[in-house]
Parts: structure tokens; C-alpha cells; sequence
């Protein structure tokens, strides 16, 4: 199982077939100062204007069959449905690519972190196990994520990659009120799921005294391997295709049922993505946080005990 993924409801993909062929996106970039929350915005503004592309093509179409005094049976055949059907398959397309860039400009970006920090660790982990317990209380160190997050990471159990909206395709069907009715509950889901990633990356102090506590965990999150992140890169792009494959096993029969099937898409996906940029902001700011701490373990020295010296004394050296 991949090392971060702890939901035994994620699909589970021990090769990398399901990456082969993915075109990257040029504009998606990773580096030390990458605003995930921003990445996920810009994705899902990409998903919408696909979204009102089809919107746009469909109303087209219905006007102009309806000038050629073409009836409804004539303009809604099961072919049309069909060609609906793969205009929503481009947006899981978009979605795969976007999520299969996303980690490999992640993994780029973070081998060479994970280099840095194991050469460190050769050198100097005797060191950092030593001096640890030498760190006091008043010695503080900000981290870009929670203390629950950070050990997490630490113990290979940071998030599930899988989107947690519990409304799934086969829910939908040809009755559009109770299709809204869904697509209410899932938007609500999704938004409350946002709210708890914010609260995963708050900025947390933590001081001495913890860091001197949890040095070995801190070392795990050095340690931390690019294959594991790779790993977990098939497992966000499989669940992309499992989306898919829920959403194109629909028959359709009318515009209503195709708008609900491409409007729970966009919820699903988007909310796919945006785990999959928590993901990636939380490994950030916890090797961060780890090379940080990791070097004031390296340079921590004793507390210098006070001199049993009266300063009273002090007074007889001076004639004066």
C-alpha cells in the first residue's frame, strides 16, 4: 500500500500503468514557495470553463435543430446522449492530467529536498539524537501544519487521497428534484472537507522540549522517500479513472440528467483535487519543518549551569 494512504476504501495500485501516456500540463509548477490552494482554484476555473463549453455547445445544437423544425425525439437520440457522455469524459481527462502533473513536478521538486536531507542525516543524526534533549521550552519553531498532521506524516498515515463526498453516479437518475437534492448534499460535503484542510495546515508553534520528544519521528519525516510520493501519484490518477468510469456507466435520457451527471463531476473532481494539493502541502511544510528543527538539534548545547560565585564577593578585589 502506498506510504500515506491509510483508507482501505482507496483503490490500491501497485504499478504505474495507470500514469503511462499522461501528457503533462506546462502550467502546472511545484517549488519551494508553490501556493497549493491557489493550483486547485486555478484547476477547477479550467473544469468550469469546460463545463459552460459544453453548456454553450448544447444549447447551440437544441437551437439549431429546433430552426430546422427538427422534434425532440429527433434531437434527443441515444447518439446525442453518447456525445454528451464523452464531452464530460474530457473534463475526468483534464483532471487526470492536472493530478498526474501535480506529482511529478511535486516529486521533482522534492527529490532533491529528500537528497539533501539524508546526506544531512548521515552526518549528523548521532548528533541530533545527542543534543535533542538540550533544547528548553523557550526555544520555539513554527510549523506550516498541525502537530496531529506532522506525526501523522511521520507514522505514513497523512491523508486518504480518495475524495470523501459520499454521493456517488449511480445515485443519479431521471428524477431531477431528488438529483438536486444530491448534488446539494455533495457541494455541502465538499465545502465542510475544504474547511477541515485549512485547519491541517495552520500555522502551529511547537518548542523545544516537543521537538526533543518526537527527534525520531522528526527523523522519519527526513527520511521520507520520493517512491512513496510516486506511489500515491497512481493512486490520485486511478481514482480519477474510477470516477469516470462511474459517471460514463450512465444512460442518460434527457438534458437534466446529463447536466446533474457533469455537475457531480465537477464537485467530485475538483474535490479530488484539492486532496491531492493537501497532500502536497502537508509533506511540504513538514520537511520544512523537519530540516529546520533538525538543524537546531545539531548546534542545541547544554544550558550553562549558574556559577556558585557570590557576586558579593566581587567588592574585596577593589581598594577603591
Amino acid at each position: 500500500m502506498a506510504f500515506f494512504i491509510e483508507s482501505k476504501t482507496t483503490p490500491e495500485v501497485e504499478d504505474t500503468k495507470v500514469l503511462e501516456g499522461v501528457e503533462l500540463l506546462d502550467t502546472v509548477e511545484v517549488d519551494d514557495t508553490t501556493n497549493f490552494s491557489e493550483m486547485a482554484l486555478e484547476a477547477a476555473i479550467e473544469i468550469e470553463r469546460m463545463d459552460n463549453l459544453i453548456m454553450e455547445g448544447v444549447g447551440r445544437y437544441e437551437l439549431d435543430c429546433i430552426q430546422k423544425g427538427m422534434t425532440a425525439e429527433e434531437i434527443y437520440t441515444e447518439a446525442t446522449f453518447e456525445t454528451l457522455k464523452e464531452k464530460i469524459k474530457k473534463i475526468f481527462e483534464y483532471a487526470k492530467k492536472w493530478v498526474v502533473s501535480l506529482f511529478a513536478k511535486f516529486t521533482t521538486w522534492l527529490d532533491s529536498y529528500v537528497k539533501g536531507d539524508l546526506a544531512y542525516l548521515k552526518k549528523y543524526e548521532k548528533d541530533i539524537k545527542a543534543n535533542a534533549k538540550n533544547l528548553t521550552k523557550e526555544r520555539t519553531f513554527k510549523m506550516g501544519l498541525t502537530e496531529e498532521k506532522f506525526l501523522a506524516i511521520s507514522a505514513g498515515k497523512a491523508i486518504d487521497l480518495t475524495e470523501t463526498t459520499s454521493v456517488v453516479f449511480r445515485d443519479l437518475s431521471t428524477d431531477n428534484d431528488k438529483n438536486q437534492e444530491l448534488l446539494a448534499k455533495a457541494k455541502e460535503e465538499a465545502a465542510a472537507d475544504q474547511k477541515q484542510f485549512k485547519d491541517w495546515v495552520e500555522v502551529t508553534t511547537v518548542n523545544g522540549e516537543w521537538v526533543a520528544k518526537h527527534v525520531d519521528d522528526i527523523i522519519k519525516v527526513a527520511q521520507l522517500q520520493v517512491s512513496a510520493i510516486k506511489q500515491d501519484a497512481n493512486t490520485a490518477a486511478k481514482i480519477i479513472d474510477e470516477l469516470q468510469k462511474g459517471a460514463l456507466a450512465l444512460n442518460p435520457d434527457s438534458t437534466t440528467f446529463v447536466s446533474a451527471i457533469k455537475a457531480l463531476a465537477k464537485i467530485k473532481v475538483n474535490a479530488s483535487n484539492r486532496r491531492a494539493t493537501i497532500y502536497c502541502a502537508l509533506v511540504r511544510a513538514a520537511k520544512f519543518s523537519a530540516r529546520r528543527m533538525l538543524h537546531a538539534c545539531v548546534t542545541a548545547k547544554p544550558a550553562v549551569k549558574e556559577s556558585a560565585f557570590e557576586h558579593a564577593e566581587l567588592a574585596s578585589y577593589f581598594d577603591i
